[in-house]
Order: structure tokens, then C-alpha cells, then sequence
């Protein structure tokens, strides 16, 4: 399967929304990180919103978004969420020959939907839900789109 199959959309009544901002930072010699460092160098800074929601599908067990990236999304906002639902497998040298040729690569695989979630892609309705008047983008949308 690939990513783009694992994709869900469903939608949403959006009950608090909390949006939060980080400083990204790098040390010279390390890997990026988020937060402070006495010698690191600004690189800019990343958005997450967190929301509260409430399924329109009474099955969904989702109660709490998350999105990577920045959204105009309130409280009252009816949405639709592309959620991604997979886990993935990194096949490791377990020293059988018959797996030489898979060494390295990764597998993903559907799993059941969780109480907390994160978003790739939100879509916001018009107040009659006739149509969608915003879409907003997570940072690592582009990883699940049909190529």
C-alpha cells in the first residue's frame, strides 16, 4: 500500500482550537532542534494547531487534531480532516537471504483510527456547509499525495 491509500477524510464540528508556535533552532555540529541553546542559530519558527472535535460519524473515536502548520480554523467551524492511519515497518538484516532485496525498505500498514489524530489537510465549510471555502496544508502534505 502507499501512503496515499491510507489517507481517510472525515468530518468534523471543531469545539476549541488552540494554535501554538516554536522557535527552531540549530547548534553548530548537532541536529535541528526546537527550543533554546546558548550557542544555537535561529532557523525560524513552526506552527501546530490542536483542536477539540466532534465526529459527524458517531463510529469515529477522534476527539482531539492535530495539524502541522498554520490554519485560520475557530471554534464552531465545521471541517473536513485528512487523516493519515497507517504504521510503518522498516525492514531490518535479519541475516535471511530471501529478505536481502528488502533491507532497508519501508512497509506501511492501515491500523484502527485513535482518540488523537493528526491532520495533513483541513477543510473549512461555509456557515450552510453548501461548500468548502478554505483548505489548509500540514508541512508534510506533500508525502501523501498520488504521485
Amino acid at each position: 500500500m502507499t501512503l496515499y491509500d491510507l489517507v481517510i477524510s472525515e468530518n468534523f464540528n471543531v469545539d476549541k482550537v488552540t494554535a501554538e508556535s516554536y522557535v527552531t533552532k540549530s547548534i553548530p555540529g548537532h541536529l535541528i532542534m526546537v527550543g533554546d541553546s546558548p550557542s544555537a542559530y535561529d532557523l525560524g519558527y513552526s506552527s501546530k494547531i490542536i483542536m477539540d472535535v466532534t465526529p459527524q460519524t458517531p463510529e469515529i473515536p477522534i476527539k482531539k487534531l492535530k495539524f502541522d502548520g498554520f490554519s485560520a480554523i475557530r471554534a464552531g467551524d465545521h471541517i473536513c480532516a485528512k487523516i493519515p492511519v497507517y504504521t510503518e515497518k522498516k525492514i531490518e538484516d535479519s541475516g535471511d537471504c530471501n529478505e536481502l532485496y528488502n533491507i532497508g525498505k519501508i512497509f506501511y500498514f492501515e491500523r484502527d483510527l485513535n482518540p488523537e489524530e493528526s491532520a495533513i489537510e483541513l477543510s473549512i465549510y461555509s456557515p450552510d456547509r453548501g461548500k468548502i471555502v478554505r483548505s489548509d496544508r500540514a508541512i508534510d502534505y506533500e508525502r501523501f499525495i498520488k504521485k
